[in-house]
């Protein structure tokens, strides 16, 4: 009968670990829920980028003197909707090819999913940032509204330049 020496057995187990990770790092699809609410979202994200579009082709026209921070107010909805739509309706795995995060080098030739994470890392952060602006915008614009109604012969400074700066 042959006995394993305790070397032998380090081996086996760290294999057997090493498979066990391996399997677990591979790629888990999204499931069916996750595949339709994201589907659900990014429809929605899509009625929401055409109905800004919509209003803001509608406040473009009207004129006056608010015109031009409700046509930003659209115009940040409308882009902050179309990156969401984007990043909803592509699914998850094209961005990456696992499920959980993990490491992955850029300009690495041997993970070529670096790019495409790299994308999503992009479009994400752009759409979080429109997103942010629209609040940002909504405080200036009431900033100058409340000026306006609490300081009626205060000389004003115009809303879109201090949003801008």
């Amino acid at each position: 009968m042959d006995h394993a020496t305790g070397d032998e057995i380090d081996e086996v187990v760290s294999s057997y670990t090493y498979r066990i990770l391996q399997q677990i790092q591979e790629q888990i699809p999204e499931t069916g829920f996750e595949f339709y609410s994201d589907a659900v979202l990014g429809f929605g994200f899509l009625v929401t980028a055409i109905l800004a579009a919509k209003r803001m082709s509608s406040s473009r026209s009207q004129g006056g003197a608010e015109t031009t921070v409700v046509t930003a107010f659209y115009s940040l909805i409308l882009l902050t909707a179309s990156l969401r739509t984007i990043w909803f309706i592509v699914p998850g795995t094209v961005w990456s090819t696992n499920y959980t995060p993990h490491a992955v080098m850029a300009f690495d030739s041997a993970n070529p999913d670096w790019l495409m994470q790299f994308l999503e890392i992009l479009l994400v952060g752009a759409g979080s940032l429109c997103l942010f602006s629209i609040f940002i915008l909504i405080l200036v614009y009431w900033a100058d509204i409340l000026k306006k109604y609490f300081y009626p012969g205060a000389r004003r400074s115009k809303p879109m330049l201090t949003f801008w700066c």
